[in-house]
Parts: C-alpha cells; structure tokens; sequence
C-alpha cells in the first residue's frame, strides 16, 4: 500500500493504470481490505503526508455478504426468526463471526451449551445489550435494528467493514421504503438478490484492479502487482489422487487414491507421482508467467526470501529471486529480502 500510495499521490501512475493480481479471490478480499483500511488511516492521520484517494475495483471479491461484519448481522437476524430446533446453529454461527471480530477464540465448552441456552444468557459470548434486548429490538423497524446490531457489535469502529457497511444500509433503506415488510421478508429477498450484490464503485475508469491470475489472460496493464509470489510449485502435496494401477501389485483394483507425497517417487505408483509432478510445476510456472507478462511498463512482485534455504528451490518466488542473481542488460530490479 506504501508504494501504490507513492505512485497515485505523486501522479507517476493513474489509479486505473494499475492491476493487483492474486491467486484467490480470499487473497483478493484480502488485498482490498487492507486497500482500504490504509486509506481510511491515512484520511485521519495528523502526519502530513501526500495522499490522493483511489477507487479499487474487483469481482467476487467485493461482493457484500462476503465480509464477516455484514455475515455477523445477517446470521443474527436468521437467529431472531429461526425455528427453535435450528438456532443452536445460528447462535454458533453469532458467537463464531462475533469472536472474530474481536479476535479472540471461542471458549471450548462453549459449543455444548448453545443448544439449551437462551440468547438472553448468553452474555459472556454475545454483546451484553443484543442479549438483553434481543426480543425487544425484534419489534424495531429494520432500519433500526440494523443500526442497533451495527452498534452492539461495535462493526462501525472497524474501518476494513465501513465500505460494506454503507453499501448494506443503503440496501435496506431502498428495501423498507416501500413500507415495514419485516425480517423474514427481507432475508428471502437477501437470499434471492441482495447477497449477490457487490460494493458499488464510484469510477469504473480510474480505480485499481483486484483481480486473479486467471481472470488476467488476455488483459495487459501498465502496471502489474504481485503481492503474494509464495505459491508452492508442487501445489498437491499432502492432497489425495487417484492412480493408475496398471503394471503394479494392485492391478486388479484399476486404480486407487494415494497420499500425493515426495515418497512415492520410491513406491509402485513412481510413475503416477513424477507424472503428477511436472503436471504441478508445468501449472505453477504457467500461472507465474501469465501473472508476469501482463504489464506494459511495471512490474511489482513482493516474495519470501530464501533465508537459509538458498539452495531450495520450492515457491514461484524463489524462481524470481533466482533470476534476479544473474544480472540482465537493461533490467532494473529491488531484490530487497525481507
């Protein structure tokens, strides 16, 4: 975020100029919340610092209902209306979502006790007034007790959820102006539409681009960023695949599932296992050279550094680390470990 902050303010590239590319869209959710919470420090910092706020841009990875604080207000609303044989599972998911945010682990015997449990001695797990007035704030207008949840569960003070957060109370303002329909109506509209619905973007033109790899090809940037170069080159260790059983003891089984590890190179299967492993390296360098030929100018990749493993290479930043020790006419790069 430093240097993207450095490049926008100082006007050496234009918002729109630059990609983030990332592997997953929790990578993604990732990268913008940490976008956003940079700025939102940086508009009420008392240093004096160049700033110039920026749009970001993504997909799935801006969709509302995948932000924990908006997940924690709508499971409460589900545990107001639920059936009494499901809310053991919706007062889970509360005390789950409401630990999170305060970054704390739920106790262990807590699980037991949520099934006989009333929501209003709950206390210790949820906030002290949602428990109080649980079945009071039911009465409220939904506008209301959406503002209570917010402030019970304290969702504004976070400044990773006030973008979501905004975007949710618009949604059900533009939902009750029509009249009071309730919470169960509004869940079985969440459920059909609002949580496919994503933060809106005030410029489509001029924002920053979060986006995965995949979704790239094709695409060309001025700028491209590569903020998590740390995927394993043999991405299945530890996963199970199937193998052939031709031409080994197991035959007359066709084929099995093995524990994919560095071992069976050893085993019966070595031929399944040295198959599947430069079908993994293929994959892995196909997908670090389509993230690195998308820019036109710029390229900012951040990796581990190799530390005492030099020798070993095992992530897709080690092959950059790797070719940035042999110099190249031309090229400019900041090899900087940290």
């Amino acid at each position: 975020s430093e240097t993207l902050n450095k490049w926008i303010s100082s006007g050496r590239y234009q918002a729109g100029q630059i990609c983030i590319l990332v592997r997953s869209n929790r990578e993604a959710r990732d990268v913008i919340g940490h976008l956003m919470a940079d700025q939102q420090q940086r508009r009420i910092s008392t240093i004096k610092e160049a700033f110039k706020p920026y749009e970001v841009l993504s997909g799935e990875a801006l969709l509302i209902i995948n932000n924990s604080a908006i997940k924690l207000i709508i499971s409460t609303l589900e545990l107001m209306v639920a059936p009494q044989e499901q809310s053991a599972l919706y007062k889970g998911l509360c005390v789950q979502l409401y630990h999170k945010q305060l970054q704390k682990s739920v106790p262990a015997d807590a699980w037991t006790k949520l099934n006989d449990t009333p929501v209003i001695n709950l206390k210790p797990l949820l906030p002290d007034d949602l428990c109080a007035n649980f079945y009071t704030w039911q009465q409220l207008p939904l506008n209301e007790l959406v503002e209570q949840l917010i402030a019970s569960f304290n969702l504004q003070k976070k400044a990773e959820h006030l973008a979501y957060l905004f975007a949710f109370r618009d949604m059900v303002a533009k939902f009750t102006a029509q009249g009071e329909l309730g919470i169960t109506r509004f869940l079985d509209w969440w459920g059909e539409e609002g949580q496919n619905k994503a933060l809106p973007s005030g410029s489509q033109t001029n924002a920053v681009q979060v986006m995965t790899i995949h979704k790239s090809k094709g695409l060309a940037f001025d700028v491209v960023m590569i903020p998590f170069c740390s995927w394993d080159l043999d991405g299945m260790v530890n996963s199970i695949f199937w193998v052939d059983t031709k031409d080994t003891p197991y035959q007359m089984l066709q084929t099995v599932p093995v524990n994919y590890k560095k071992s069976l190179g050893r085993s019966s299967f070595s031929k399944a296992y040295f198959e599947e492993l430069l079908f993994n390296f293929t994959d892995s360098l196909n997908m670090l050279y389509v993230a690195a030929t998308r820019t036109r100018n710029h390229l900012y990749i951040t990796a581990p550094g190799q530390g005492k493993n030099e020798a070993k290479t095992s992530i897709a930043g080690d092959l950059i680390l790797e070719a940035l020790k042999k110099p190249v006419d031309g090229l400019a790069a900041n090899t900087d470990e940290t």
